[in-house]
């Protein structure tokens, strides 16, 4: 805001005061985008308002391409090109990472929110109908939900339409609000929710090495740390299938590259301890990997950071200065750590992700 010299709008919810100005910038930006003078067909367009036509809140692929083939839109090449441009622009949603996204098109983002907000909700502010819980005998399911942050698939087709479940599991796969839980299981597929994850103290065993991701500004962004808590768990239960994760929601323990690893949020960081130096390039890489797979797919380039290291005893100092000075255990055969960078990652699905991180 330059001409108020503030780093907001201010705006007045009940008299509106302030929402000219911000809607000024806002034109006067999107104006200069490039997006603004590309040249479409007229026919996307039509297609665009038939859509918006239909009366549901999401239409299946196949309902997009017969919409299209009224307008001599014939070849699926071009309905994804369509799609893809639609979703840039923002007027509606379409992923592509999995079968089950490429195969739905939502028109109406407060229909996502609504679905997910009934899975991610808070269980004093909003209770689930717990006279129809009791029915369904579903009663455990929500009781799991909120004090480990486990969901079931039972539960989430009584919560989710059934022809909506495989369509917004992905989607919460996706955007990594909701990760695989095989453990322990026998019959039933339950998942990890970790933004439900309950504040608890988790005893850590002493380690003998740190890795200490500090982040630019020295904020860690909400949802970024629980994010992380979902790739590694979902690298953990597929690589290490027998072994437990204990969880909470600034704190986590678990198998990563053949050792028990501890992750901690503190003071706008995340810090990595483990005791096997054989491991420590190769759980740098894997952590960067993941961060890089939050950046591309979440945080849109934005979050930045740096890694420090240490061993037990000593002070922490940046990865770069610990490889030049060539210290142990931070020094790989290839003398850096090598990740999978942002843009290798993005919109790669978890599966191709998980299974590029190795063991």
């Amino acid at each position: 805001n330059k001409e108020l010299n503030l780093c907001f709008f201010p705006i007045d919810n009940r008299s509106g005061i302030g929402k000219g100005e911000i809607c000024k910038v806002i034109e006067k930006v999107t104006r200069k985008q490039k997006f603004v003078t590309r040249e479409v067909p007229l026919k996307w367009l039509r297609c665009l308002d038939l859509l918006n036509e239909e009366m549901t809140p999401w239409l299946p692929l196949n309902k997009v391409k017969a919409l299209g083939e009224e307008l001599d839109i014939l070849f699926t090449g071009e309905i994804i090109d369509m799609l893809s441009l639609f979703n840039e622009l923002g007027v509606l949603i379409y992923l592509t990472s999995t079968n089950a996204l490429r195969n739905v098109v939502t028109k109406d983002p407060q229909w996502l929110l609504d679905c997910l907000s009934k899975v991610i909700r808070d269980d004093q502010l909003h209770r689930f109908n717990l006279e129809e819980i009791e029915k369904r005998g579903l009663s455990s399911e929500v009781d799991t939900l909120f004090k480990r942050a486990i969901v079931s698939k039972d539960l989430l087709e009584f919560l989710w339409k059934p022809d909506e479940v495989d369509f917004l599991l992905d989607l919460m796969k996706r955007t990594l609000l909701l990760s695989d839980w095989s453990v322990s299981i026998e019959h039933e597929k339950q998942y990890l929710v970790p933004s439900l994850l309950q504040d608890r103290d988790i005893v850590v065993s002493k380690h003998e090495y740190q890795v200490l991701y500090h982040f630019e500004g020295g904020v860690l962004p909400t949802g970024v740390f629980e994010r992380l808590i979902c790739l590694a768990v979902a690298h953990s239960i597929h690589s290490f299938p027998s072994e437990s994760p204990v969880l909470s929601r600034n704190q986590c323990r678990l198998w990563m590259s053949d050792d028990l690893v501890s992750l901690q949020c503190e003071d706008g960081s995340i810090v990595c301890s483990f005791k096997n130096a054989d491991i420590a390039t190769s759980l740098i890489r894997m952590l960067s990997s993941m961060l890089g797979k939050i950046q591309s797919d979440v945080m849109n380039g934005k979050l930045k950071w740096c890694i420090s290291v240490r061993k037990h005893g000593t002070s922490f100092m940046r990865i770069e200065e610990a490889q030049r000075r060539n210290v142990s255990p931070w020094v790989s055969k290839s003398t850096t750590v090598e990740v999978l960078t942002p843009n290798s990652s993005k919109d790669l699905d978890l599966d191709s992700f998980l299974s590029g991180l190795g063991r």
